[in-house]
């Protein structure tokens, strides 16, 4: 196996492509991107740092290619690309717009939400959730998940008081306690 690995590096060094010669030898190719300088894990192998500290070495740069010993084998790192220090990737560029976008379909939705919690639930195509003892210790509302920050708002809320918008980069809800233990939400 080790003479493999080997020969699958020497390859990769000499400027062979890395899909033809996975394909050739039934090897799994596993691209792994935006990997940071304090990372630990890199992808489903598992916590794997002296890949990380290799690819952060000064020395390192695109196309460098590397064994490393693994518990039940070896592993075969090559640098497809750098990201210089401040540039950005599509991936990372997409992200952005799309939080964007949200926070902005958020904020229309915000100024538009007047009156009561059913009132505001049926001009948003929303329905009212009552839930019981929504906490911090236990932010689940059933059927849609986790809602920490609402969680956090209904504990320190009088009840018959509607909190204002609670936001994440995706969803924004507003919440009325009932009362200590029951509260209604609306996503």
């Amino acid at each position: 196996m080790f003479e493999k690995a080997e020969s699958f590096t020497s390859d990769l060094a000499s400027g062979k492509d890395i899909k033809d010669l996975a394909k050739a030898n039934r090897y799994f190719v596993m691209p792994v991107q935006n990997l940071k300088q304090l990372d630990h894990n890199v992808s489903s192998l598992g916590s794997q740092r002296q890949i990380v500290r290799w690819l952060f070495e000064d020395g390192t740069k695109e196309n460098d290619v590397k064994r490393f010993d693994l518990d039940n084998g070896y592993v075969v790192v090559k640098v497809d690309e750098v990201n210089e220090k401040g540039s950005y990737s599509s991936v990372d560029i997409q992200n952005v717009r799309s939080i964007l976008i949200n926070k902005k379909k958020i904020d229309m939705i915000s100024e538009r939400s007047k009156g009561s919690l059913e009132e505001i639930a049926k001009q948003n195509n929303s329905t009212v959730k009552s839930t019981m003892a929504l906490s911090p210790a236990s932010p689940v509302l059933s059927g849609d998940g986790r809602f920490e920050i609402a969680a956090g708002v209904l504990t320190g809320m009088e009840p018959n008081k509607l909190s204002g918008s609670n936001r994440r980069s995706d969803w924004s809800n507003l919440c009325q306690s009932c009362k200590k233990d029951h509260a209604n939400c609306t996503q």
